[in-house]
């Protein structure tokens, strides 16, 4: 899908929608997955794309633009590569009880791969271009409505980044890149911590699938010098409607808080091209989507977002501080082949 997330003028948009940071045709993951002890412990090995499995709530990718297989806090400053670009590593998970959960792993940082399609003769499989190692840690409570009447999630977690991060402002004399030439000063690896929930707040009956959940997150920059020093989330999901009981809306905000060398480096870019004018620190955005059963297992899913104080990272023109909002919008297919062709449905181990 092309989406309009890659021309709205935010990266947080830019890398969180559900093509990811470029419109290609991607192998995303290939693993080898293994239970032992009667899947108290899992492990997958190979070319995996992260988030699939980590800060990823159920509700995510009921949405188009946002926050489907990447939050913002992870995309913009992660060196890690993020849905749908996988990259080598491996994952343990233990369940220690039903619906807990602890999870960690090690992934190599490749973001050489973000333009390639991850098909062994795109090149990218080669660990040549990797600098770095991702180590993430999350656990927390997970129930679907297959365990649970009122299913819900709550995660925390936690990630170290190895990458040695240029500065986004200084040079290696400390000063103004932009203005004083040289090369980025090197900030070395950063961390953040995360905190995610989803909750099952209403339903006409116990039995019932008609459901109203809210969910949200927070995700925090902990050392280091990220691009995003704090990025947050909140919404709201209905599920079945008035004579449309498979049909779902939702509404979502999102917000980030900018590293204030990224404003400061933005601000620059003005003046040196002679502009006036300062950027806003947070950039801030909402989305609302239907998604509407048309036949079995096919999903028409309208969407609209606006964001507010667009941060224009990532892009190649002249940021321009005057640019207050944009308004985005479109509609996505879904096709879900297990319900569509009466298929069975096939699910990690």
């Amino acid at each position: 899908m092309v989406g309009m997330n890659t021309f709205n003028g935010s990266a947080m948009d830019y890398q969180g929608g559900v093509t990811g940071p470029s419109n290609n045709t991607r192998l995303s993951e290939f693993s080898y997955e293994q239970n032992l002890f009667n899947r108290i412990i899992n492990i997958r090995l190979g070319r995996i794309a992260p988030t699939k499995y980590l800060t990823n709530l159920p509700t995510d990718c009921q949405f188009v633009s946002f926050v489907c297989g990447n939050p913002g806090g992870w995309s913009f400053n992660a060196n890690q590569s993020h849905w749908p670009v996988a990259t080598w590593g491996g994952m343990l998970t233990i369940r220690p009880a039903t619906n807990y959960y602890i999870q960690t792993g090690a992934y190599a940082d490749n973001s050489w791969g973000f333009t390639r399609t991850g098909f062994p003769f795109s090149g990218n499989w080669s660990e040549a271009h990797a600098n770095g190692t991702f180590i993430p840690v999350e656990g927390g409570y997970s129930s679907t409505y297959e365990t649970e009447a009122y299913p819900k999630k709550y995660v925390v977690g936690f990630y170290y980044d190895s990458h040695n991060f240029s500065d986004a402002y200084l040079n290696t004399a400390g000063k103004p890149l932009l203005t004083n030439g040289g090369t980025p000063m090197n900030d070395g690896a950063h961390t953040e911590v995360y905190g995610e929930f989803m909750q099952t707040v209403w339903k006409p009956n116990r039995k019932s699938h008609e459901d109203l959940q809210i969910f949200g997150g927070a995700y925090i920059g902990s050392s280091g010098h990220p691009t995003v020093n704090a990025y947050y989330t909140l919404g709201v999901l209905k599920h079945g409607l008035p004579r449309r009981p498979h049909d779902y809306m939702g509404l979502i905000g999102v917000a980030s808080v900018f590293n204030q060398r990224v404003t400061a480096a933005l601000d620059t870019a003005v003046q040196v091209n002679g502009g006036r004018g300062n950027f806003a620190r947070s950039t801030e955005g909402v989305e609302f989507t239907y998604g509407a059963e048309v036949l079995p297992g096919v999903l028409f899913r309208p969407y609209i977002d606006a964001v507010f104080h667009p941060d224009q990272e990532l892009y190649a023109y002249v940021p321009d501080p005057k640019i207050h909002y944009s308004v985005g919008g479109g509609a996505q297919i879904m096709i879900r082949f297990n319900e569509a062709f009466d298929l069975p449905e096939i699910k990690p181990l």
